[in-house]
């Protein structure tokens, strides 16, 4: 996993690109969509998100009512976390952790969670098993997991399509690579494996961005965004078109 410095260092860039960008509002449109019957439906339930950056979905839940606990590593990101609780008038819900996934605090270790939101972290990680026993040890009996991670076929795809043959000999390996590009994408085949093996059933799949990062830019400005998002949101409940979705959402149940 990258280190701190890292995610500090382009805490802008990401809050621009993951956040406050055509993309962050189909991701959390989706998200929503899908988590939002499982938060009305309980009360008080406990979640922790982790690699929680600014805290859009934790923010949303705690407004639901719920406890969260959020943690990241990036001290930029959970700052902004902690002013947007603030703006929503919810600080009194959630709780921050600045802290590594992987060295998490007792106040953490010591409880058991109803729902844990996980979400563009496994990219970062290269043995993600590591962290199937992390959410193995703190969710509920029947406890639920909210897992999104960026969709190695997807970019592959992309860059068949963008003609980048040469990065794709190079089992997609440059030196120069983007600031934010993720060093361990995943095959949704590999985490079904991997989560069936940790006992694990899927409640859904979605597909994030099953189409918008393949269109022309004069197309995105021809189309206002709410109608993209609309689109988005039919496509991405659609079988045939996740397994090109930029990112993919899993629901699970333990």
């Amino acid at each position: 996993m990258l280190k701190n410095n890292h995610f500090s260092k382009y805490a802008d860039l990401f809050l621009n690109s993951i956040y406050n960008s055509p993309k962050g509002a189909i991701r959390l449109a989706v998200l929503q969509r899908d988590l939002l019957p499982y938060l009305v439906q309980n009360r008080d339930l406990q979640i922790l998100d982790l690699g929680c950056g600014a805290g859009q979905i934790s923010l949303w839940a705690a407004s639901f009512g719920h406890k969260v606990d959020m943690v990241d590593l990036s001290t930029p990101l959970l700052n902004q976390a902690e002013k947007n609780a603030t703006l929503l008038g919810v600080i009194d819900k959630v709780n921050f952790y600045n802290a590594d996934i992987f060295n998490l605090p007792e106040g953490i270790l010591n409880k058991k969670y109803d729902f844990i939101f996980c979400y563009a972290v496994l990219e970062w990680i290269e043995d993600i098993n590591s962290i199937f026993n992390i959410f193995d040890n703190l969710l509920k009996a029947h406890g639920k997991l909210s897992l999104a991670y960026y969709n190695l076929s997807a970019l592959e795809f992309i860059h068949n399509v963008f003609g980048n043959f040469n990065y794709l000999s190079q089992g997609l390996k440059s030196k120069k690579a983007a600031k934010m590009t993720p060093q361990f994408p995943r095959y949704p085949l590999d985490v079904k494996k991997l989560y069936c093996q940790h006992n694990f059933r899927q409640l859904k799949q979605s597909g994030i961005c099953c189409f918008y990062d393949y269109m022309k830019e004069k197309d995105r400005q021809a189309n206002s965004l709410t109608s993209i998002i609309t689109r988005e949101l039919i496509i991405s409940e659609k079988k045939e078109f996740i397994p090109v979705a930029r990112y993919i959402h899993e629901l699970l149940m333990k």
